[in-house]
């Protein structure tokens, strides 16, 4: 995520190198974040087959694979398959076993716990963009992507971290006959513990039971809407700072001072939702309300304190949501529909 959070850097490198219009390389990024996004179904039903482990593993090489081939092509179509479809479906399948893994982990202070876990975004969005421009002044982009491949190699140790839980099934769960989430997670797969009473639903049954509920259509639905803006601001935020005159260095600062926020905002929120007063719901809505009105006037900024207060918003409401979102998405299909 925190790779591509940074691509607004590049971008701004690929416009020059290119020669294209804003449209057409902007299309690099969307394809990558919207599959990043869409192959979340075809992701899971991965995981739910072969494990969170084995998952992460492929969806790193995938990541790292498509970054690496992308220093080489000299093609604006060839970067569209290489880091729009390639890396965008290693970050899928990295992002799905990652907020499965945590959820199925924890049953108390889950909402911390996915916060904690996800921060790991925010210090690659807080890292990432200075380093990238750094490495860009050094090897252009076309190293720049060579060397975050690497990076995104990581993915594999952390893949090799979702190992083995003790067996352990919910009494609660146990007495009203339900399905419960075994904490086997041998080679990081998921198994389900049921009891002799119950049937083991097939994919295609807990996909027809996810798509008859109205409250995930709704959440569906109120999600595609934010992951509409999501990744813009990070894309188009750097090129319109540069061409503004406020700076390629002030332009990585501000995506980096959005991480130092998302980090903060990860932990905060995770640590007051877990407490029966906060509303996460209200907090979700008001928030969002609030940075979509900043984002639609900070097109007339050009002070870079204005900026910089706007990438500081940018950081906590989207911190905030990605780690309230996973936990609420997992409420409304395991504890009133039993189907995780």
């Amino acid at each position: 995520m925190g790779i591509a959070k940074s691509f607004g850097i590049i971008y701004a490198e690929l416009l020059v190198y290119f020669g294209a219009s804003k449209s057409d390389t902007s299309w690099i990024a969307s394809i990558g974040s919207g599959l990043m996004l869409s192959f979340g179904p075809f992701a899971g039903m991965l995981e739910e087959k072969y494990g969170c482990r084995t998952i992460a593993f492929i969806g790193s090489i995938f990541v790292s694979v498509g970054l690496a081939t992308s220093s080489f092509v000299d093609s604006m179509f060839l970067l569209y398959l290489t880091y729009g479809i390639i890396t965008g479906i290693g970050f899928s399948l990295c992002h799905v076993a990652a907020n499965v893994v945590v959820n199925v982990y924890f049953d108390k202070k889950r909402v911390l716990a996915v916060g904690l876990s996800s921060a790991g975004s925010g210090i690659g969005t807080m890292v990432l963009p200075i380093l990238g421009s750094y490495l860009m002044d050094i090897y252009n982009w076309q190293g720049t992507l060579l060397i975050l491949s690497g990076v995104g190699l990581q993915g594999l140790y952390c893949a090799f971290m979702f190992g083995t839980l003790g067996t352990s099934t919910r009494q609660g769960e146990k007495e009203k006959g339900i399905p419960s989430i075994s904490r086997n997670l041998e080679n990081g797969k998921l198994e389900m513990d049921h009891n002799p009473a119950s049937n083991v639903d097939s994919i295609f049954e807990k996909t027809k039971r996810i798509l008859s509920s109205k409250k995930f259509i709704i959440f569906k639905i109120s999600s595609v809407f934010v992951a509409l803006g999501y990744f813009i601001p990070y894309v188009m935020l750097p090129d319109m700072v540069i061409e503004r005159g406020i700076g390629k260095t002030n332009a990585a600062l501000m995506i980096t001072v959005s991480g130092i926020a998302s980090i903060l905002s990860r932990i905060i929120f995770g640590f007051i939702s877990d407490f029966p007063f906060c509303n996460r719901l209200i907090v979700n809505g008001i928030s969002l309300i609030i940075l979509g009105i900043a984002t639609s006037v900070c097109v007339l900024f050009y002070n870079q304190y204005l900026f910089f207060i706007y990438t500081s918003l940018l950081g906590l409401v989207t911190g905030k949501y990605c780690s309230l979102t996973k936990y609420n998405l997992f409420q409304v299909l395991h504890q009133t529909y039993q189907i995780l």
